[in-house]
């Protein structure tokens, strides 16, 4: 009697293991809106200088979120002048940007803007890093010329760029290479047409349809030299340059259009613009 009861225990025992596995088991089960079991990476979420981030254990995959406003205003003392402006308040920036380390070595980046409430592609693309000194990145962003114009706008000193960034190249879909150390910069890259809002990608479209046109393409470098670099003294030597052919992106094509509006956003009448 006392093995029958033995037996029973031990049943019941391993009965009772084996649904605590079963549990346990289907409580890290994770599955998709289309019912298939995906792989699971836990992530721990703070906030870093009040950006929200979200990071792996091992610190090998990290996403964060990237948002980013900004107002502008302008009143203009000009009334009963010849060529009055006209005076306002607007957004100038309202960005959303998710951005993605992924085992330490690849990264992506989706940059959206919704100011105007206008959808505008601002940056799009992945990238490898194998080292600490070395970055291919494919997509779309913005070709390697002119230290104002590869700023982000969050770190720049005004809201509106000078009018000289007129003359340098804006983010293209392409392909660029980078290699660095402390005393040297180098970039090089090819890229091709503009695809922001669907402004630019109808005129791209429509001189594809109507007229077979090629939409162009360009090759753009940069090489920048720091032969001294000491915590008290720096010398920076750099240069960059472009070979490009004409691009379809604009009303025109096989046409070149230079263009740019005022100190701020307030003002949509253009006094330098090579269109007209």
């Amino acid at each position: 009697m006392l093995k029958h009861y033995f037996k029973v225990a031990v049943f019941g025992i391993v009965l009772g293991m084996c649904i605590t596995n079963v549990r346990a088991q289907s409580d890290s089960i994770r599955k998709d809106q289309y019912g298939l079991i995906v792989n699971r990476i836990p992530m721990v979420s703070e906030s870093r200088n009040g950006v929200l981030v979200f990071e792996s254990k091992d610190q090998s995959i990290k996403t964060w979120f990237d948002l980013r406003v900004n107002f502008d205003g302008a009143h203009y003392f000009d009334k009963n002048a010849l060529n009055e402006l006209g005076s306002g308040a607007t957004i100038r920036r309202l960005r959303f940007a998710m951005k993605t380390i992924l085992y330490k070595t690849w990264t992506g980046e989706v940059d959206l803007d919704f100011a105007g409430g206008v959808l505008e592609v601002k940056d799009a693309f992945i990238g490898f890093k194998p080292g600490d000194k070395f970055y291919v990145k494919a997509g779309y962003f913005k070709e390697p010329i002119s230290m104002e114009t590869t700023t982000t706008s969050r770190y720049q000193t005004f809201i509106e760029e000078p009018y000289m960034t007129m003359f340098a190249p804006q983010r293209q879909i392409g392909i660029n290479v980078s290699n660095w150390n402390k005393f040297y910069l180098a970039a090089l890259g090819i890229h091709f047409n503009d695809v922001e809002n669907m402004e630019v990608v109808t005129y791209s479209q429509n001189a594809n349809k109507d007229f077979g046109t090629d939409e162009g393409y360009s090759f753009t470098g940069k090489l920048a030299l720091r032969p001294i670099h000491t915590d008290k003294f720096l010398v920076h030597i750099a240069g960059s340059g472009s070979y490009r052919t004409p691009k379809t992106s604009s009303e025109f094509a096989n046409a070149v259009r230079f263009s740019t509006r005022d100190m701020t956003n307030i003002n949509r009448k253009k006094f330098l613009d090579s269109d007209d």
